[in-house]
């Protein structure tokens, strides 16, 4: 820290000091901070002047107890401090919005993450489902097709309960279950005709991330 006090010897050490402790020693960001306050002196609301030396106060100290209070990046805290002014209240204020947006954002971020989860989730359960049931009675017909009708009033229950969009999961799911070697039939149903063997890849693929939904969607 002592070499931050020879190169800013303008700036009171106590300043010098908070900053290198909000920092937690971090060289860049020190620098960036000192070299704001060196380079923004002019603007600072309450300047003395000592022979050479500049003493920043108080607004300095309520910049940096901006940078220390605020949970903001340190860049953020500077460029607002700078557009308002160099006003502690008005970039406290402003600072406040900015966290307003954030968490409002952020929300949004989440709503949409919880509702992909919730496809996924559907998607897990109803393939692992139909794969288990095909490995395990391989010579069961009635396990290798798929009604589509009750398949979608399945998926409606389920996509109402976690507010998921029925068509596009529907159309996914369609398309999972022709990548796994259904094929659609001219009633309109699924069947699957190869092997079992050739499931396991798919079913390792969502083993052991949802407990199994048990649905009857056969005929």
């Amino acid at each position: 820290m002592e070499q931050f006090q020879d190169i800013f010897s303008t700036i009171e050490k106590q300043i010098i000091s908070r900053t290198w402790n909000l920092c937690k020693g971090n060289s860049d960001d020190v620098i960036m901070i000192l070299s704001f306050i060196i380079e923004n002196k002019l603007k600072l609301t309450t300047q003395h002047t000592f022979g050479n030396k500049f003493h920043y106060s108080p607004t300095t100290a309520e910049l940096v107890k901006l940078l220390e209070e605020n949970k903001h990046d340190k860049e953020t805290i500077l460029r607002t401090w700078k557009q308002s002014n160099q006003i502690y209240l008005d970039t406290s204020l402003k600072l406040m919005e900015i966290s307003s947006t954030y968490d409002i954002n952020k929300l949004k971020i989440a709503q949409k993450i919880m509702k992909e989860s919730n496809e996924l989730k559907i998607m897990r359960e109803m393939c692992l489902y139909i794969l288990w049931n095909i490995l395990y009675y391989p010579k069961i017909m009635k396990y290798r097709q798929i009604n589509i009708n009750s398949f979608y009033k399945i998926l409606t229950q389920k996509c109402y309960q976690f507010n998921v969009n029925i068509d596009t999961l529907f159309a996914n799911m369609q398309y999972l279950l022709i990548e796994y070697g259904f094929q659609k039939g001219n009633d309109g149903n699924l069947y699957y005709y190869d092997t079992q063997f050739l499931l396991w890849k798919y079913y390792i693929k969502w083993i052991g991330q949802q407990p199994m939904c048990y649905l009857f969607i056969y005929n």
